[in-house]
């Protein structure tokens, strides 16, 4: 009978959980829900033990959802201020790019061209259209950051495993 070890080393796990992230995020770009604006955030990691993916990930997300909620209730208004509901699906689609939401990005610019018919109905397609893909690009994002607090917290145990294996040895 082969052994088999009683515990899983934390190593082990994080290697899994860094697995598991790479994969999430390589079906992202097959997706198209990203572009290569998002890999050169995930490049900048912080000197901290925090990645800035993580920073840029929740500053967006609640960027876009107060955004596409002021969107719902001008486009629900009866009389829609369309300079404001441009102004304010320009300002998500820029920040969608600079974080590598490619999908979110282009439903921004659908919603655009939709804006040229003067048709309620139409825009409010294009509009449910952007939440769409938004919703599933931050389900997504959800996923990948609690992957990421999972690999923090093993993180976080090995240095303390090491910190106690060098303390022992010094003594």
């Amino acid at each position: 009978m082969a052994d088999v070890p009683l515990v899983t080393q934390p190593t082990d796990i994080k290697a899994q959980l860094k697995e598991e992230r790479t994969r999430l995020v390589n079906s992202m770009f097959a997706e198209d829900l990203l572009d290569e604006q998002f890999r050169q955030w995930q490049n900048m990691e912080c000197e901290r033990r925090h990645s800035i993916v993580e920073v840029v990930i929740s500053v967006y997300v609640e960027y876009a959802e107060k955004k596409i909620s002021e969107l719902a209730r001008l486009l629900n208004e009866a009389v829609i201020n369309v300079s404001k509901v441009s102004a304010y699906v320009l300002q998500l689609n820029g920040q969608s790019s600079s974080v590598g939401a490619k999908r979110v990005g282009l439903a921004c610019t659908k919603f655009h061209e939709a804006q040229k018919e003067n048709n309620r109905e139409v825009w409010m397609a294009a509009f449910f259209n952007i939440r769409r893909e938004f919703d599933e690009l931050h389900n997504k994002f959800q996923t990948y950051l609690q992957l990421e607090q999972q690999i923090q917290a093993l993180r976080t145990i090995d240095d303390n495993f090491a910190a106690i294996t060098v303390s022992d040895h010094s003594v």
